[in-house]
């Protein structure tokens, strides 16, 4: 019997021991690939984390009214290749003409400085990138291992993400928390495909491949309802100003008619028929007892409401429109 326990206990300590030179060796790997600059990050993607970050970043831009950054890639019109990653001024100018691309993009005033350094002691230790919310400067590291145009280009787009959280007052206290908002919010809006393709050879990405794929994939399925909803948003818009247009039309046109009337008294002498008759009487009235002046402001108030009032409204006023027309005929 004390030899089976003997031999279990020598069977566990072994596993454990093996299972200890395996992540010894593991971290060894890892650590000479930091130092080589030929890293790659691994780690179980968390999904379920990754869809609340996703749910956190949708309702941060409904909150601001920014929801069209997320119907549509972007694509840098300035290309960035090896060798001018390689060569420090042109590295500078290529990612200040990608970061002049970027802030129309994101609804930002283009007063975001860019700062490129090869000298690693300026920003915090293990970063690429931070961006000064005081100087509204975006500081590039050009760092040897890290000069590829997909790793500057992903980090140039994660600070810039930092100035567009504050500018918009919707990042989070939580300094940790608040750099995985960054870099899931730079999936929604626009820049996934950048995040994915420089996902493998960044230094301690907050988010791996899996978790941009699966943050993509998501803004892919909401994608079809955010544009219906877009569509009719501007619907709206444009019915309402063309209702607004309408309105100051008829209202010219009551001013016009009431002034055609005051002169001439009444209408031309040609022959109306008794339709005609009847609808220059009512028009009129409808003149005389203001209940034109109270269909407009009942249309200025429709101003708020849905499309179908909006329409509504406006079909109102066009038909005062028309009868007014008729009744300067006449006259």
């Amino acid at each position: 019997m004390s030899e089976d326990w003997l031999s279990y206990f020598f069977a566990v300590a072994m596993i454990l021991l093996l299972n200890y030179v395996i992540n010894r060796l593991r971290a060894r790997r890892y650590e000479k690939r930091v130092k080589n600059g030929q890293f790659t990050y691994c780690r179980e993607p968390d999904l379920e984390r990754t869809r609340k970050l996703f749910d956190m970043c949708r309702q941060r831009l409904e909150s601001v009214g920014l929801t069209d950054l997320m119907l549509r890639d972007f694509a840098f019109q300035t290309q960035l290749t090896q060798a001018q990653c390689d060569n420090d001024a042109q590295a500078a100018a290529q990612l200040q003409s990608m970061l002049i691309e970027m802030l129309p993009h994101l609804h930002l005033l283009p007063n975001v400085k860019l700062l490129v350094t090869t000298d690693a002691s300026k920003l915090q230790p293990g970063v690429l990138g931070e961006y000064d919310p005081g100087q509204r400067a975006v500081r590039i590291l050009l760092q040897p291992g890290q000069r590829s145009p997909e790793v500057l280009s992903a980090a140039l787009c994660h600070e810039c993400l930092h100035c567009f959280l504050i500018t918009y007052g919707i990042t989070s206290p939580d300094p940790q928390l608040n750099e995985g908002l960054t870099e899931a919010m730079t999936c929604l809006v626009g820049f996934s495909q950048i995040m994915i393709r420089s996902n493998a050879n960044r230094q301690l990405p907050y988010l791996i491949r899996a978790e941009f794929e699966e943050l993509r994939k998501s803004l892919l399925a909401i994608r079809p309802k955010l544009q219906q909803q877009a569509d009719q948003k501007r619907n709206l818009q444009a019915a309402r100003e063309q209702l607004k247009k309408n309105i100051s039309g008829a209202s010219a046109m009551m001013e016009q008619a009431k002034a055609l009337i005051a002169v001439k008294k009444a209408p031309q002498s040609r022959r109306l028929s008794a339709a005609e008759l009847r609808q220059l009487q009512q028009t009129l009235l409808a003149l005389e007892n203001g209940s034109y002046t109270m269909t407009l402001r009942q249309a200025e108030q429709s101003l708020n409401g849905d499309l179908a009032a909006v329409r509504k409204a406006d079909d109102a006023v066009l038909a005062i429109c028309g009868s007014l027309y008729r009744l300067m005929l006449a006259f």
